[in-house]
């Protein structure tokens, strides 16, 4: 699977998750983490937010009183080929 299509397993996963808790009514809004101040990561922020928006998630500004999606990409090297590793991951704050 390519890059994009590894980001979108992962956020539907985490989606259908976020989607049970919801239900259960248990999930604050979610506050998507800025620490990643790359184009890239500005960019990849903004497609979070927007994704998961359009998916009737309620997002928040603030991480006070919001779940905190965490994410990161590393950048990893195998047989002189390129991959990316992409990590989400939530936490109350």
């Amino acid at each position: 699977a390519n890059f994009a299509q590894q980001v979108s397993a992962a956020m539907q996963l985490r989606a259908k998750k976020i989607r049970e808790s919801v239900a259960s009514g248990i999930v604050p809004p979610l506050y998507i983490q800025t620490n990643d101040i790359s184009d890239f990561g500005r960019s990849f922020r903004t497609y979070l937010i927007t994704r998961l928006s359009e998916l009737g998630y309620r997002i928040s500004y603030s991480p006070e009183n919001s779940l905190v999606v965490r994410w990161s990409v590393k950048k990893l090297y195998y047989n002189k080929l390129c991959f990316f590793r992409l990590e989400i991951f939530e936490n109350l704050s």
